[in-house]
């Protein structure tokens, strides 16, 4: 299993730069102007194409797949739900989160549809995440797009078990918890559509 830290001695912040290959991100310094004030304000805005995050749900074990990762913003590895941005053109979120769901922990849903949306940080970005609900699962072929998720673990948690991963501190990533409100919220509710059985390779799935 491949290990992962930051070389701070080669880093550097790189933006703006026309070949920088970081280029669904542009930041944006916007003007405003207010009704008491002739005179205006200015805010740097970070400008995001969105993003997708998919809870994979399991309806006969009631449980729900993650991915543990490495990321370099935190330099450690991260519990979380599978998502991706929307860096396609053109490509439905419906259709993003059915790509990143197989890249990512190489499954197939049967049945997708939206939880919730929302907004990870106004306060200087406008990135809007789409969350979807997956069922009917099965395995395909998984297609790790990085040499993080190349190295993620697969892993599965009953949903009885989610608070107590929370409030221990397993689970940090804000997108997950806002994903696994949504989940319960939806099962508690009442699913909406029977949908075929899940037939998923448990095997390549690490318990929480």
């Amino acid at each position: 299993m491949a290990k992962f830290w930051i070389d701070r001695q080669h880093s550097k912040i790189v933006w703006p730069s026309s070949d920088d290959p970081v280029r669904y991100l542009k930041i944006e310094r916007v003007a405003i102007a207010n009704s008491d004030s002739e005179e205006l304000g200015y805010r740097d805005v970070i400008r995001h194409p969105g993003a997708v995050v998919i809870v994979a749900y399991l309806e006969q074990l009631s449980s729900v797949l993650f991915i543990k990762q490495y990321r370099a913003a935190l330099d450690r590895e991260v519990v979380e739900l599978p998502a991706g941005k929307r860096d396609v053109a053109g490509e439905p979120p419906i259709v993003c989160a059915a790509r990143e769901l197989a890249e990512e922990l190489g499954v197939a849903a049967t049945y997708i549809e939206p939880l919730i949306t929302f907004y990870n940080t106004p306060g200087f970005c406008d990135e809007e995440t789409q969350v979807f609900l997956a069922r009917g699962l099965s395995s395909v072929d998984i297609d790790p797009q990085s040499p993080e998720e190349k190295s993620a673990i697969r892993m599965i948690a009953p949903l009885e078990k989610i608070e107590s991963l929370i409030s221990d501190g397993v689970i940090i990533d804000g997108k997950t918890l806002l994903g696994l409100f949504a989940l319960k919220s939806r099962v508690a509710a009442g699913l909406s559509k029977v949908v075929s059985l899940d037939s998923l390779d448990l095997d390549q799935f690490v318990s929480i």
